[in-house]
């Protein structure tokens, strides 16, 4: 892990620390953390990230968590349809809780991972939360597709944007 710092995080406590044990199994030193978020909840997103945002510095932001195939529509705590709610606006909020932790990187990454669905003529975003008809690949699709096109803007929005850290900056402050 070359002296990374690795944060785990899970809807509960069980998977993370298996998978934090599992790392430090291969890579004995290895530096990791766990951390409950479920991206289903914005409360436990917005706890979560403030006990990162305001000390850490993400140098990687790896979004790749979520829910597939729900048999019936079924929402979030806060009322969102819960396969786009956790895949994807679950990203979004956390990613927007943690922003000032990645612009403190000198090189800072975010990844989302999406899958082969997003191509599905059933993921049209006109009815985002399937109100009007759930089907659960349909909706799975949607939020992959939401995926792509999040980082596709988060990439055109910071493409221009020099790091903190970089000389052009630091020079201006």
């Amino acid at each position: 892990m070359n002296g990374a710092r690795v944060i785990l995080a899970g809807r509960s406590r069980t998977r993370p620390d298996q998978a934090a044990d599992a790392v430090r199994a291969t890579a004995p030193g290895a530096r990791t953390h766990t951390l409950v978020l479920d991206l289903a909840d914005l409360s436990s997103i917005r706890d979560a990230a403030t006990r990162i945002a305001e000390t850490e510095t993400i140098d990687l932001l790896f979004n790749n968590a979520g829910v597939m195939n729900l048999p019936e529509r079924r929402t979030t705590r806060d009322g969102l349809e819960m396969t786009v709610g956790t895949n994807h606006l679950g990203h979004f909020a956390i990613n927007a809780h943690l922003w000032p932790a990645v612009l403190r990187s000198p090189t800072p990454r975010v990844v989302t991972v999406s899958a082969i669905a997003a191509r599905w003529p059933t993921g049209r975003l006109d009815d985002l939360m399937s109100q009007k008809n759930y089907r659960p690949m349909a909706a799975y699709a949607k939020s992959k597709r939401a995926n792509i096109i999040y980082s596709l803007e988060l990439a055109r929005r910071t493409a221009n944007s020099p790091s903190p850290h970089s000389p052009s900056t630091r020079d201006r402050q």
